[in-house]
């Protein structure tokens, strides 16, 4: 099977690289099915970020300022054979995760990252999961 680059739809840059290294790194090590290149692979998942939201999700009571946010990554996947073209499963999915705010804006950056490395992890597994079932 071959894994390509997933596009990306959001103004997050760098988040599709995240996205697929995630699903790569969950196929890669189980084991079950070899990648290769698109050119030779009798499947192919691919897919696209669809967006990502950035929400508060704790507040101080005095200032209302934010100590938490949650980041929302949506992700459409398709896993089509490349004999004949079929679609063996298409859908769409979240994951969220919640990060801390700090005094520092480098640190607070850092920990959005984390985040989207974190949710697009649980993304890879579902999605690894949902494919091997069907498979």
């Amino acid at each position: 099977m071959a894994i390509p680059i997933f596009g990306n739809q959001t103004l997050q840059t760098g988040i599709e690289s995240d996205l697929t290294g995630a699903i790569v790194d969950r196929f890669v090590s189980a084991r079950q099915l070899s990648l290769t290149s698109q050119t030779e692979a009798d499947a192919v998942l691919s897919g696209t970020v669809k967006s990502f939201v950035i929400s508060p999700a704790a507040v101080t009571l005095g200032t209302q300022a934010a100590t938490e946010y949650r980041a929302t990554l949506t992700i459409e996947a398709t896993f089509k054979r490349q004999q004949d073209g079929q679609v063996l499963w298409r859908g769409e999915m979240s994951e969220w995760r919640n990060y801390p705010v700090a005094s520092d804006p480098a640190l607070t950056e850092a920990n959005k990252k984390d985040a989207i490395r974190q949710a697009s992890d649980l993304l890879a597994k579902r999605l690894y999961e949902l494919l091997l079932e069907d498979f």
